[in-house]
């Protein structure tokens, strides 16, 4: 940190010698800074019940705290210790407290001790010069690390928050990017879309599976018409869906390779011969239709 938002030597003095003055007069302080903190804009009305008693305490506690740092150095190192003002903005932030509540807070504290000290030591101006020069630079301190703080625990939440968004997004991607559709009683078709990796495919072929088991299919159609390259992972993470989906008793059909993939596949020596497939979803509708002793025809023929 900056010297000039560093304490001296010379500045921990005086302090030191501003606490018991202020701990002999620290109900008549907490009593004024309640007074003003009631009368702050950025602050609700006056709270009553255990709400309000609930603030008179933290105030109370806080004014206790702030007295007795600044009776030795390690008080006043812990006080303005970055972890402890982490900490407080952290809580403040999730009751709800914006930037202006937590420098009114500073300030009230500022408002109340300064004429004090200034008053008390109006007969010694070397210690009071001395005073009031530490007790502006703590308090410049104190805001300064309060800003800090209250700037990166915003990010942090805010980053926190993109990211829940972000992964709730990303889950509903990745169940409408495998669905498993039942077109007919005891058929369904897995159409693809884009890339397939690992984690995709695994994904798939559990949704797969189990669609399988809820509808007691007996046909799958799986339609790569949307998938954009089929290269040899690729081809892997198909045939073993259709392998696993064949072990619940699933009769698989592979639909929708263009001639790219074909050409593709052919030159990587991909071996489909263990796979029905068919040119698109319609022929492949057909072809499991006519499995099971149906068939499609125009109503006009009917």
């Amino acid at each position: 940190m900056a010297h000039f938002l560093s304490l001296t030597e010379k500045d921990k003095a005086a302090l030191h010698q501003c606490a018991p003055l202020l701990r002999t007069h620290l109900e008549e302080l907490y009593q004024q800074r309640m007074a003003l903190l009631s009368q702050a804009e950025e602050l609700p009305p006056g709270p009553q019940g255990r709400e309000g008693a609930l603030l008179a305490s933290f105030i109370h506690q806080a004014m206790e705290a702030f007295v007795e740092a600044l009776a030795t150095d390690d008080g006043l190192e812990n006080y303005l210790g970055r972890s402890r003002i982490q900490e407080e903005v952290r809580t403040q932030i999730k009751a709800g407290m914006g930037f202006n509540v937590l420098m009114v807070g500073i300030a009230s504290n500022q408002q109340v001790v300064v004429p004090f000290i200034v008053e008390q030591l109006a007969d010694q101006p070397a210690l009071r010069r001395d005073a009031l020069q530490a007790l502006l630079r703590f308090y410049a301190i104190e805001s300064a690390l309060f800003g800090q703080c209250y700037i990166a625990e915003k990010e942090r939440v805010i980053l926190e928050t993109q990211e829940r968004i972000i992964a709730v997004q990303k889950q509903a991607i990745q169940e409408l990017s495998s669905p498993v559709i039942q077109i007919w009683e005891g058929v369904l078709v897995l159409p693809l879309v884009g890339a397939i990796d690992s984690e995709r495919a695994r994904r798939m072929t559990e949704g797969l599976l189990t669609g399988i088991k809820d509808h007691q299919a007996e046909h799958v159609i799986i339609d790569i018409t949307g998938v954009p390259v089929v290269d040899t992972s690729i081809a892997n993470h198909l045939l073993q869906a259709i392998r696993a989906a064949r072990l619940l008793g699933a009769h698989c059909l592979l639909v929708g390779i263009n001639a790219e993939v074909a050409q593709t596949m052919v030159h990587l020596g991909i071996d489909l011969s263990g796979v029905i497939t068919r040119a698109n979803l319609q022929a492949g509708i057909e072809y499991v239709l006519a499995r099971m002793g149906l068939g499609v025809e125009p109503l006009n023929k009917r």
